[in-house]
């Protein structure tokens, strides 16, 4: 993939996700800017995942959006994040799940992945690359059929290929 491309897909991600993106980027909590909740909140229960605070246990209000809390993990372990999200640290300094970019999938760190999956480029001239799987490389998976379980030395993650 182009780094022009991979820009694009990028740039069409942040816009997508501008709600998750302005809670990571925003001012904290007790700044005077309203609260901006997740386009999907409009159905759900206040004071859940993406609605305004405040909020329910056990969501924590950030930037004054709810938020489930979750514990980063080695190797992007979901951390309590419900499945195809990931778990960052907010500015708050309090640890969030957000919408994650899905396996196979453009990225451009390990951080835009959804629980469970790594981004690793192979060429040393573009850092962007891709969601690959996380796998034990002690035990070899689990890996999907055909794929084949490889430590990456950098990380000390294991990650599933080709």
């Amino acid at each position: 993939m182009s780094r022009h491309r991979a820009t694009l897909v990028l740039i069409a991600l942040a816009a997508a996700l501008s709600a998750c993106a302005g809670e990571l980027k925003n001012p904290p909590v007790g700044d005077s800017q309203p609260a901006v909740a997740d386009s999907a909140a409009g159905s759900q229960e206040a004071g859940t995942s993406g609605t305004p605070c405040p909020c329910k246990a056990p969501y924590k209000c950030v930037n004054k959006v709810c938020r489930l809390q979750c514990k980063s993990a080695k190797c992007n372990a979901q951390g309590g994040c419900p499945k195809g999200q990931a778990c960052l640290k907010s500015t708050a300094g309090v640890a969030v799940c957000v919408p994650g970019v899905a396996l196979g999938q453009p990225c451009s760190d390990s951080i835009n992945c959804a629980g469970g999956t790594l981004c690793l480029s192979f060429s040393p001239s573009n850092p962007n690359g891709n969601c690959y799987a996380v796998c034990d490389p002690k035990t070899g998976g689990p890996c999907p059929s055909g794929k084949t379980c490889y430590l990456n030395t950098k990380s000390g993650c294991g990650y599933c290929y080709p």
